[in-house]
């Protein structure tokens, strides 16, 4: 499982700042850069690609899609479905 999400204090302040100014009510979560390499933590760790990338996990923190490019809205929300009725 990908490490925790874990952002500088000026990023936080620089979300922050533009959180607030756009009224923006959900959580905004910022990777870290990896060290030695320009990849940052969290994208290394899931094997992204690049932007844009949609990663659905379950409850239990597995993986139940990985897709990157635009993803079809009909097939999101069917994935969602699916993935919310499993128990």
């Amino acid at each position: 499982m990908p490490p925790r999400c874990r952002f500088s204090t000026s990023t936080a302040a620089r979300c922050s700042g533009t959180s607030f100014k756009n009224k923006l009510t959900f959580p905004i979560g910022v990777d870290i850069a990896g060290q030695d390499t320009p990849i940052p933590v969290t994208m290394a760790s899931y094997g992204m690609r690049g932007t844009p990338t949609m990663i659905l996990i379950r409850r239990n923190g597995t993986v139940y899609h990985h897709g990157f490019g635009q993803q079809d809205d009909m097939a999101v929300g069917a994935m969602i479905a699916s993935v919310l009725s499993e128990s």
